[in-house]
């Protein structure tokens, strides 16, 4: 081997290492939420939520993303005789810090704020609004395609005169790299 070939070897070897999948994302989401009520009189109610939503962000490296995302409630849950109890319209802004355990699988963590509504027969329940943490796990289908699954937890800041209320759920994702 020649110097030469040995200096390219050198040059080109961390290259390999250090190609990332780099650009802008959009994901289509499946998100399950569990909201919980507890109430002041000492009952606490559990309910379901459906969500469908978008993820859009930007993937600097393996390790390092930005994103935004937007849901809408799709189907909701009742609480004795009450009307539907739905998600409305939420969205937030993460910092997603990956770790790649092979070339197919990443662990994630996401740390952000959301925003968004609860709504209870068309009318607003609770507004939450805070922080954000969840982990997850990607699966890269090919080099474009990605599948998620990730638990997340929305804090909501608020509490009512007569109970108390929080948001947590699992998303299910599909992404697409540009």
């Amino acid at each position: 081997m020649t110097k030469f070939h040995l200096f390219a070897l050198i040059l080109l070897l961390p290259s390999s290492f250090v190609k990332a999948d780099e650009g802008f994302y959009l994901s289509g989401i499946y998100s399950y939420q569990d909201y919980n009520l507890n109430f002041t009189d000492n009952k606490d109610y559990s309910l379901s939520l459906h969500a469908v939503g978008t993820n859009f962000g930007y993937q600097f490296s393996d390790f390092f993303a930005t994103e935004i995302r937007f849901t809408t409630g799709i189907k909701g849950d009742h609480l004795k005789n009450s009307d539907e109890i739905e998600l409305g319209n939420s969205y937030g802004a993460y910092l997603k810090i990956s770790y790649p355990i092979s070339r197919i699988y990443s662990l994630y963590g996401l740390v952000g704020i959301g925003a968004g509504k609860i709504n209870i027969g068309g009318d607003e329940l609770s507004t939450f609004r805070g922080g954000s943490l969840g982990v997850g796990l990607t699966m890269k289908l090919n080099s474009a395609f990605s599948a998620s699954l990730e638990c997340l937890y929305q804090d909501n800041n608020s509490t009512y005169d007569d109970y108390e209320d929080s948001l947590s759920g699992i998303q299910l994702g599909i992404q697409y790299l540009f």
